[in-house]
């Protein structure tokens, strides 16, 4: 199959030659299509991502702002979503994602500046954020500088190089917002959090 694929999408130089192949080999379609996107995304990856270096320093919105100092070596975010597709019946179940939707379970790291540093894409729906965040960096080519970090949901596991929120404490830039009560913390997991919450929502501040 995979001999076949390729001769469709590599050897001919035209999207009509592909539509024609598709009609004639309609079980590939799938297989087809998510080998084009991939394709299509891997030759754009130096024009829009860019990993951070090992010298990269801190990012102005931490260093300008003593609230965010305690995150002085974070570098961006990380986050999953779902991106809905449609797939044959019979591999509907491995991409149905928690929502019910059939979807694919792309991750991307940003920085603070709302740039993609890296994105991984293709994973089954079904598939959790964590798993997909552990094959970018044993076989995906993700890689984080020495001593850097990146913020994460409670989604992801809490390591050096990706700080995730406390569980079972607020998190929510909602929840702080309202009344004084509302905006008082807590207790010092209250704080981190929000602050955490924060930066890891750029645009919310």
């Amino acid at each position: 199959m995979d001999t076949i694929i390729n001769q469709a999408i590599f050897s001919s130089p035209t999207l009509a030659e592909v539509m024609t192949f598709l009609d004639e080999e309609d079980e590939y379609w799938d297989d087809v299509l998510a080998i084009m996107i991939n394709k299509g995304i891997v030759e754009l990856r130096h024009d829009y991502i860019q990993m951070p270096t090992s010298n990269v320093g801190m990012h102005p919105k931490i260093r300008d702002n003593p609230l965010f100092h305690p995150f002085k070596n974070a570098i961006g975010a990380i986050d999953g979503t779902y991106i809905p597709v449609v797939v044959r019946k019979h591999k509907q179940a491995r991409y149905r994602c928690r929502k019910g939707l059939t979807s694919q379970n792309m991750m991307a790291a940003c920085s603070f500046d709302h740039q993609f540093l890296f994105v991984c894409t293709g994973w089954e729906g079904s598939v959790a954020d964590m798993r997909v965040l552990c094959w970018c960096c044993e076989s995906g080519g993700f890689t984080i500088p020495e001593g850097k970090f990146y913020l994460v949901d409670s989604g992801y596991a809490n390591t050096d190089r990706f700080l995730a929120p406390y569980r079972g404490v607020r998190y929510h830039l909602s929840q702080f917002d309202g009344n004084a009560r509302a905006r008082t913390h807590r207790s010092p997991r209250d704080l981190y959090n929000h602050r955490h919450a924060q930066l890891r929502r750029p645009s919310a501040y």
